[in-house]
């Protein structure tokens, strides 16, 4: 039986009987991920509790559990076939940094090629917005995200059934950027909004480098102080192998400097938080080489 029934069924009695709305009735893992698909469609999405074929022989980690799948038709190729797009969700405790890679390396265990997005490894600030991962196997791609909400990472596949969007997998994979920094460069999950649950938006920035530096910067909106949202980027820095030197924190401006050393190599970092108007914050980060 199509879960799609099932959900439809008892949240039409769940909603009746408490006189709730129908998304506060159904189950929220459901919500935030497979019913979102339907989102501007003009039909709702079909959602089962069955892996895609596609995705039949992926093992994932142990940390990661399963939802469900949901299929919206998305156009028509011809008189007779239809085209869709397939989302496939799993929810897991781990941050969406490790999130993605954990998802990469079970893909590439199960004979995926990942295929890097040009310049991606040097994005400093990530949010849940951010280009999804690409996998190819036997010529056909699969698209994955890891995104926070409410203090759970949701992975989703994007799966494309009868269109051309195997062209991708046929052309050769594009290099990203070269600077002998890659390996040391963070990559710092943007915070989640504490009144609203859900992780916040880039709303402009980027990531450069050249000469023995990097700088990123990015922009967003929440309701947090400068010196909570300094704190969470000083985590993640810590965790991915920098050492903490000094930090501050004012009414509004905070922020950290680091350090690095690994075989001769020494790196200087200063990250900084200001609060540029209400609820709007730049975030900075610049690296530098000492030797």
């Amino acid at each position: 039986m199509r879960r799609i029934a099932f959900f439809t069924v008892t949240a039409l009695s769940c909603a009746a009987a408490f006189g709730q709305s129908l998304l506060d009735c159904i189950e929220p893992d459901v919500a935030r991920t497979l019913l979102r698909q339907g989102q501007g469609a003009q039909q709702p999405p079909d959602i089962t509790a069955t892996v895609p074929a596609e995705l039949s022989s992926l093992r994932m980690p142990r940390e990661f559990t399963w939802i469900g799948s949901a299929e919206r038709i998305t156009g028509r190729l011809d008189a007779t076939t239809n085209m869709s797009q397939v989302t496939a969700a799993w929810r897991t405790s781990l941050a969406p940094d490790a999130a993605r890679a954990a998802t990469a390396a079970a893909l590439a265990g199960s004979g995926w090629e990942i295929r890097s997005q040009p310049g991606m490894s040097m994005n400093v600030f990530r949010s849940a917005d951010q280009m999804p991962q690409t996998a190819c196997r036997d010529g056909k791609p699969v698209n994955f995200t890891a995104s926070p909400m409410d203090g759970v990472t949701y992975v989703l596949f994007t799966i494309q059934r009868n269109n051309n969007s195997s062209l991708i997998c046929s052309q050769p994979a594009q290099p990203g950027f070269v600077t002998g920094l890659e390996k040391y460069t963070p990559h710092l999950d943007l915070p989640v909004d504490p009144a609203t649950g859900v992780a916040v938006r880039q709303q402009g920035g980027g990531t450069s480098s050249g000469g023995g530096q990097i700088n990123a910067r990015t922009q967003f909106t929440l309701q947090d102080s400068p010196g909570n949202v300094a704190r969470h980027f000083a985590k993640q820095m810590a965790g991915q192998g920098w050492t903490s030197d000094a930090n501050w924190s004012g009414t509004l401006t905070a922020g950290s400097s680091w350090s690095r050393r690994d075989a001769g190599t020494v790196l200087q970092s200063t990250l900084s938080v200001t609060a540029v108007d209400e609820h709007q914050f730049v975030a900075l980060l610049h690296i530098s080489t000492l030797q």
